[in-house]
């Protein structure tokens, strides 16, 4: 069963700026490409959290970047 994926606020502000940044600076087609291969990794990361480490820093947050 695949986990479900909660934004925060801040990371909801983050990734819209970097669609307008890619869209400002490169092209529509890039920001496009940005959001289909960040969706694939999220629903990738839903299905296969493991991919990702624990986070040490907080209860509530499972997965962190690096």
């Amino acid at each position: 069963m695949a986990l479900k994926i909660v934004w925060t606020e801040r990371a909801e502000k983050g990734y819209a700026s970097i669609i307008d940044y890619l869209e400002d600076k490169f092209t529509e087609k890039k920001a496009a490409d940005f959001v289909r291969k960040s969706k694939a990794l999220i629903e990738l990361l839903s299905v296969y959290p493991e991919l990702l480490t624990k986070s040490n820093k907080k209860k509530n947050i499972i997965l962190r970047f690096y």
